[in-house]
């Protein structure tokens, strides 16, 4: 993992799947030997939706091979970074000053080995006016000290008319992130403010990494002829949606490998955004295998950012992603 390995990884998960994936259809042998198969009229829908001839499954994971995958999430506690954590009162002062320095420091570690770092905007607001001023020191040396990798703000913010305007023009304007995560529930209202922007990304929840996700998620909805769970739905809609915001993207989470898969399948092209690894207990080998064949990332956060040595857990979790791809 070099600078330039890092320019190459994220170029080709910007920009090979959607032209591969647009020879394929175009390019009359590549339609015939690898692609048609996967849109054989006489397939079942549900049943084979997902088949691949081997040459296409393998080109893919060939391709897969030369990308970086790793995320950093950035979430500093304070009360677990050990400059803090022995505090009986920590002031937003000393907090801000705490959390620049820690980022800073797992940043310098690992700026050669991540695709992109994603602050969690909660920790940082938690400390009020220092704490964002905090975040925006953070972003700006994220430019600087790994300027290849992109920078996803984790809020998840949600609503509508001028006011999902004015959290795109924060994300966008102001604090110059190239992605954010966002929620479906109001519908595109809410987050088509995000997609504006084709040079900026937005990741839409689908099914997500927490214990009680499926309390929604996984419920049984009437759609056309079969029933489907509502994370299907949200990502056939990100599906659809893709058509015109290429630049649109979903959250899965590692701790569900088989919904990962079925995500996957709904969308083979599109970009994933894949938490649950570390602190959740995910299996990087089962999320890797159910999420190859199109672009993704995995995401990272207390699991490399408090690790005793933050560059070793990155090169480990890049080695596992790495190991479970060619499996």
């Amino acid at each position: 993992g070099t600078a330039g390995g890092a320019i190459f990884g994220y170029v080709l998960v910007t920009f090979v799947y959607y032209w591969w994936h647009r020879a394929r259809h175009q390019v009359p042998w590549l339609w015939r030997v690898l692609h048609q198969v996967h849109h054989s009229p006489t397939r079942l829908e549900v049943a084979t939706s997902f088949y691949k001839h081997p040459l296409e499954a393998a080109s893919n994971i060939l391709f897969g091979g030369f990308l970086l995958y790793v995320v950093c999430g950035l979430d500093p506690d304070v009360a677990q970074i050990p400059a803090t954590k022995a505090l009986s009162l920590v002031t937003a002062e000393t907090a801000a000053d705490t959390i620049q320095t820690f980022c800073k420091n797992v940043i310098e570690a690992t700026r050669d080995l991540a695709a992109a770092y994603k602050p969690n905007a909660a920790f940082f607001e938690r400390w009020g006016s220092k704490g964002w001023a905090a975040l925006e020191w953070l972003i700006r040396y994220c430019r600087v000290s790994a300027p290849d990798a992109v920078v996803i703000l984790d809020g998840k913010r949600e609503d509508i008319g001028n006011t999902a305007r004015f959290y795109a023009c924060m994300a966008f304007s102001h604090l110059q992130v190239d992605a954010v995560t966002a929620r479906p529930y109001l519908g595109f209202d809410s987050y088509g403010e995000f997609l504006k922007d084709p040079a900026r990304g937005c990741f839409l929840l689908c099914r997500t990494s927490n214990k009680s996700a499926g309390e929604f998620q996984d419920r049984y909805l009437d759609h056309e002829l079969h029933p489907t769970h509502l994370y299907e739905m949200v990502a056939r809609r990100i599906a659809e949606l893709r058509r015109e915001y290429p630049n649109l993207g979903a959250v899965v989470g590692a701790t569900y490998p088989g919904e990962l898969a079925e995500v996957r399948r709904i969308l083979p092209d599109a970009h994933l955004l894949i938490p649950g690894v570390g602190k959740q207990g995910a299996d990087v080998v089962a999320a890797v295998q159910a999420a190859r064949g199109g672009p993704f990332v995995v995401n990272s956060s207390s699991g490399i950012i408090f690790a005793a040595d933050p560059r070793a857990a990155a090169l480990t979790l890049r080695d596992q992603i790495n190991a479970a791809l060619t499996a």
